[in-house]
């Protein structure tokens, strides 16, 4: 009988932290959901951003002890200065008050973001996995209850690929410990959806999805798994990283022969040969706007251009191509030029640096840092969360390159950091001293 009272007492003390878990998890997901819907005031707020800036003041209240972890501060810090040079290129070049409220809640609402979704889910791998799931749905949601216009555009590039991939990868989660010998089968519905990427001509979310179908697959391999518990020792990174650029190189092959033979289509096909036609190939022929944006940051590395960058004169280094022996349509060229009269960029990387100055380039590169270092760490000790961390990894590694920071960016980069800080606390390297993580606490949410 006393056995029995104590259970029941024991049962009920825990009845609460139940509920209130069970509740924390049905408001991670709704977070991610809201994903769905903005409202434009003057640029689009996600009404997930609205929700986690009203929460915020309770988790900083609550959780302010997560601050504590050394990558959280770091990524804080530059982000901090990143935006303190903003205000003080945009008050030296005299940018208008306009584009100085976009510049400047682009990288506010971004930190914001990043600080409130981090406090809310950390270090929790459920939470982070419903919240994930939420997002991911929420994405496809748009394109059916509120699509910009780059979705109109090109819905799988700019909207359910990206979201469909993400789902794919995060739902492992559920089956990881169910299944954990299943991982490197789904590698094969990575693979598929990136075929079907390529197929509908966007070539780097295939790219992307086909590279992480890749290592997903390799690190359960019998190789992947003794090159994975000894990645310390330098021949074995070495080896790693050679299969990695093999892999990629052999991406790049395989597209690039799909399409010249024309299996992917007549437009796409005159399209790379188009891009890849002069003498750095793909590479800069898909990314154009590398050429004026580090002519500007070669003329004015430490302060920046401005907020939107509104400077006609280094969009006429596009011109250069022709002389690297890209194919230029001039007609084409000038009518960019004329309705587009800011620096070109499309870049993490360059749009930070051109628009802020240096400390918005070393954000950036600190965040391609920690992206590679994640990396490393979630293959030599995956967790549940492994696969949609490989997948983010890319993905975040080609945005920071090559892919502008917009709107719809800032909630993704939140959830691509929450989930890259994951990785890279659980695991006994970095685990110790001033970088314990605090447990996680439903009683505080």
């Amino acid at each position: 009988m006393a056995n029995s009272l104590g259970a029941k007492e024991n049962y009920l003390s825990n009845t609460p932290r139940k509920q209130l878990l069970w509740m924390s998890e049905l408001l991670a997901f709704f977070v991610g959901l809201l994903s769905a819907v903005y409202i434009n005031v003057g640029g689009n707020l996600y009404l997930a951003e609205i929700l986690l800036l009203l929460l915020l003041p309770y988790l900083l209240y609550s959780r302010r002890s997560l601050l504590r972890f050394g990558y959280v501060k770091l990524i804080l810090l530059f982000g901090l200065s990143w935006f303190i040079n903003q205000i003080i290129t945009d008050v030296y070049r005299g940018t208008s008050l306009n584009d100085i409220l976009k510049g400047w809640a682009l990288i506010a609402i971004f930190l914001t973001d990043f600080v409130a979704l981090y406090m809310f889910v950390f270090p929790e791998p459920r939470l982070i996995a419903l919240s994930l799931l939420g997002h991911a749905i929420g994405l496809m949601l748009q394109m059916a209850v509120q699509p910009n216009g780059n979705m109109l555009a090109d819905s799988w590039k700019f909207g359910t690929g990206h979201a469909g991939i993400l789902f794919a990868s995060v739902i492992i989660f559920f089956l990881y410990k169910k299944n954990p010998g299943r991982v490197a089968w789904w590698a094969i519905v990575l693979a598929m959806l990136a075929v079907y990427s390529f197929y509908v001509r966007s070539r780097a979310l295939g790219g992307v999805a086909m590279l992480s179908a890749f290592v997903v697959w390799f690190r359960f391999t019998r190789i992947g798994r003794g090159l994975a518990q000894r990645i310390n020792n330098p021949v074995n990174l070495t080896m790693i990283i050679l299969l990695l650029f093999t892999a990629i190189g052999g991406i790049v092959q395989g597209y690039g022969y799909m399409v010249e033979q024309g299996y992917l289509g007549d437009v796409a096909r005159n399209l790379y040969l188009t891009q890849s036609s002069g003498e750095y190939g793909i590479l800069l022929g898909g990314r154009r706007e590398w050429l004026p944006a580090t002519h500007a940051i070669l003329d004015s590395p430490i302060i920046g251009y401005g907020s939107y960058a509104r400077n006609t004169e280094y969009g006429q280094y596009l011109y250069e191509l022709a002389d690297l022996g890209y194919v230029v349509n001039n007609a084409q060229l000038e009518i960019y030029l004329a309705t587009r009269n800011f620096i070109p960029t499309h870049s993490h990387l360059l749009q930070g640096w051109v628009w802020a100055g240096l400390a918005g380039g070393i954000f950036w590169l600190f965040i391609l840092v920690l992206i590679i270092r994640t990396m490393i760490m979630a293959y030599r000790y995956p967790s549940a969360l492994f696969t949609v961390t490989i997948f983010l990894g890319f993905y975040a590694i080609w945005s920071v390159l090559f892919s502008p920071l917009s709107n719809v960016g800032r909630l993704q980069w939140a959830y691509a950091l929450v989930t890259f800080l994951y990785a890279l606390g659980v695991h006994p390297e970095l685990t110790r001293g001033n970088r314990k993580l605090p447990s996680y606490s439903a009683n505080k949410l």
